[in-house]
Order: structure tokens, then C-alpha cells, then sequence
């Protein structure tokens, strides 16, 4: 049986930053998909450390 996993990231409140999709088998993940996403807001500094995303992603300011 195959089945999606989805791994959703924000910036700490409630503006998604990133999407994965993994696509298992039941043994192995055979399929995966990744994007970013611009939450049109700042990402803390904190968010970004942790998550591995970058400012330039988001948009500054705000």
C-alpha cells in the first residue's frame, strides 16, 4: 500500500515557509516532492536557524 507523508514548515506562527510531500511504499520512500513557499512576511532568525531556510526566501521587512 502506498501513502503520502507531508512535512509542513512556518516561520514560528502561522505563514507556511515549506512543503515536502514523501510518497511510501510501505517500505521505502519511492517519491518525494519539495518547495519553498513565501510566507510575505520576515522569518525570525531563530526559524531560519532551525529549519535551514534563508531570509531571502521570505520577504524582509514586514
Amino acid at each position: 500500500m502506498k501513502y503520502a507523508i507531508v512535512d509542513i514548515e512556518t516561520n514560528g506562527d502561522v505563514k507556511i515557509t515549506e512543503i515536502s510531500i514523501f510518497i511510501f511504499d510501505g517500505t521505502q520512500v519511492i517519491d518525494e516532492y519539495t518547495t519553498l513557499v513565501n510566507p510575505e512576511c520576515a522569518i525570525p532568525a531563530f526559524i531560519t536557524k532551525l529549519t535551514r531556510n534563508y531570509q531571502q526566501h521570505g520577504k524582509r521587512g514586514s
